[in-house]
């Protein structure tokens, strides 16, 4: 192999010296693979509960079985837990070949498997905050398993001796089309999905069907908001002198307004429209709809603007303007678009007092054609009043 031509497999079978070169065991690598290991039974253990309808119950407290049937136990169609097995058995598998292989592993391969280990770490941040300000309740083994993905991530940090600036350097043109993509996916999926909140909002109210809709959508946008965040953080460590530029910088300030815009709009704002509107799990106050949906057309702004401004400031490259002019066109653009959205939000307040009162006027019309008493139509007229003053 290598230089002299010759496979291992021959020099196995003829028991004759080649140049296959031998490595040492890598302890740090190796352990690394046995925490993956610890993780991929974990994961087959869920889904093997799972698929035998059995209630995954937590070993020390805890919703296990409600956490993992919730509505947030898969990504993109698929559950969480195959996601799972199939990062654990390929990390494990990477580690062992990285760790004990008798033959020098490519030379990109360890770049590769400590990306896929920081991204695979930063997924389950997410699933975690899911856990705690979205369903409210703690899955045991989940916990465990962000432990696994966080220890393989600090232990691949501290341990790691790659020169980042070379391999940055060799992918930079895969690096750009992945920039493009998750652009891409942005921006489109943030506009579907904008664009859907506005016309469910209409009537105040968000269904169960109308945001599993939403969610399915949002769950493209956060694809693309995570593929810009993980090229982001590798182009930086390759090439830390980039923030000197003022558009980098500009990128990572509305990077930073549109994850945190995503996170209220989509995981705190739209679940509480569903439950106050439909579940009705505690008793709603007056004008709590109307105030939920002029902070949704409010973060729905926001966001818009964000990720045009964000696909705006990408391509504009080594752009000569400076950091305080990107930003403030990016705030007058919001100002504007925040400015629309609460004339839309009048117009749709008049439209429904409007529809309201013509319907109470129709049900009073209709009760005195019918032949009701006389004095049972003043009531029912000073009941639509109030109907209609609780509206304003």
């Amino acid at each position: 192999m290598g230089g002299c031509g010759c496979h291992l497999w021959k020099c196995l079978a003829s028991r004759k010296s080649c140049c296959v070169k031998i490595k040492q065991m890598n302890s740090p690598t190796l352990f690394i693979a046995l925490v993956s290991f610890l993780g991929l039974l974990l994961s087959l253990y869920i889904a093997n509960t799972k698929r035998m309808s059995k209630p995954l119950v937590c070993p020390i407290g805890g919703h296990c079985d409600a956490v993992t049937h919730s509505d947030f136990s898969t990504f993109l169609g698929i559950p969480l837990e195959y996601l799972g097995i199939a990062y654990y058995g390929l990390a494990t598998l990477a580690y062992l070949w990285l760790g004990v292989a008798m033959i020098s592993a490519p030379v990109g391969l360890p770049f590769w498997v400590y990306i896929v280990t920081v991204l695979a770490f930063f997924f389950s941040l997410y699933l975690t905050f899911i856990q705690g300000f979205v369903i409210r309740q703690w899955c045991t083994w989940c916990l465990v398993s962000a432990g696994i993905t966080a220890l393989m991530f600090f232990l691949v940090a501290s341990t790691s001796t790659l020169d980042w600036a070379f391999h940055v350097g060799e992918i930079m043109p895969i690096l750009q089309f992945i920039v493009t993509l998750g652009l891409i996916l942005g921006v489109g999926g943030t506009t579907i999905v904008d664009l859907l909140f506005f016309s469910f909002l209409k009537d105040l109210r968000i269904s169960v069907e109308e945001s599993s809709v939403i969610r399915t959508v949002t769950q493209v946008v956060w694809v693309g908001l995570a593929i810009l965040l993980f090229s982001n953080s590798i182009l930086y460590v390759g090439f830390p002198g980039l923030l000197a530029n003022s558009a980098h910088r500009a990128s990572i300030f509305v990077l930073a307004i549109i994850l945190a815009n995503a996170v209220f709009l989509n995981l705190l704002v739209a679940p509480n429209l569903v439950k106050i509107s439909f579940k009705k799990t505690r008793e709603r106050r007056p004008g709590e709809l109307r105030f939920l949906r002029r902070f949704s057309f409010t973060l729905i702004a926001v966001s818009l603007v964000s990720w045009y401004a964000l696909f705006v400031v990408y391509f504009l490259g080594n752009t000569s303007a400076s950091l305080s002019s990107i930003l403030g066109g990016y705030g007058l653009a919001l100002l504007g678009v925040f400015a629309l959205m609460v004339r839309v939000d009048k117009v749709l307040i008049y439209t429904e007092e409007a529809n309201e009162k013509e319907a109470v006027a129709d049900t009073t019309k209709s009760i005195a054609l019918a032949g009701k008493n006389r004095k049972s139509v003043p009531r029912v007229s000073s009941r639509a009043r109030r109907t209609v003053k609780k509206l304003t």
